[in-house]
């Protein structure tokens, strides 16, 4: 039985609708570039008088730093409504928060305690630090539809082994505006929420023995 000319208009019209859903949906992966963003150090270190400075500095050892699972991922997080999670796919972080963020807390310690040599693991062989600051990170995000960064963490300073100065520890649950409409601004107020982390922990480290 041959096809009848409408059997025939009817596969070409199916074929071309076909080819333009494969057409579109092309489009729809190649226009949509994806962003890479990094977490930065805000502190910048004050101007010191290296005649006068003294070298005997302490070694602080900044680790571990937990992450919560739901951050172990390259996609920016954001929160809404107080648990639905978004993942934005074409919003990622350049390198993994889980080495960029004990980073950054080490370089804005680093700024905030002057001469104390500030290490993230693993330290040195043969070497153990003065002091120990662990941190715990338990929310760490994006509030979408606040245009702001919320962070929720937790830290224990403990002396070396022998010394014997008390163990301190803090909490912080802060929120940070973003200083933009957009993802670019909401990550500036995450790494302006850890340099307020950062600024707690120096205190609790300053406030411990020497």
């Amino acid at each position: 039985m041959k096809p009848t000319e409408r059997h025939r208009s009817l596969v070409a019209a199916t074929a071309a609708l076909a080819l333009a859903a494969v057409m579109i949906t092309a489009c729809s992966f190649t226009s949509r570039e994806a962003h890479f963003y990094l977490l930065t150090p805000t502190i910048a270190a004050a101007a010191q008088d290296h005649s006068t400075a003294s070298s005997a500095g302490r070694s602080i050892g900044l680790g571990p730093v937990r992450l919560p699972a739901y951050l172990d991922r390259p996609q920016i997080v954001s929160v809404s409504g107080g648990s639905a999670v978004r993942l934005h796919d074409d919003h990622r972080w350049a390198a993994p928060l889980a080495s960029e963020l004990p980073q950054v807390l080490a370089e804005n310690l680093a700024a905030l305690l002057e001469n104390d040599r500030v290490l993230v693991p693993p330290w040195p062989a043969g070497t153990a630090p003065d002091l120990q600051v662990s941190v715990e990170i338990i929310r760490f995000h994006a509030l979408a539809g606040d245009v702001s960064a919320f962070l929720w963490a937790r830290w224990t300073v403990s002396a070396a082994e022998g010394d014997a100065s008390r163990p301190r520890s803090g909490s912080i649950r802060l929120s940070q505006p973003a200083p933009s409409l957009s993802i670019a601004g909401t990550v500036s107020a995450q790494s302006l929420l850890l340099a307020e982390l950062s600024r707690r922990i120096a205190a609790d480290l300053k406030a411990m023995a020497r």
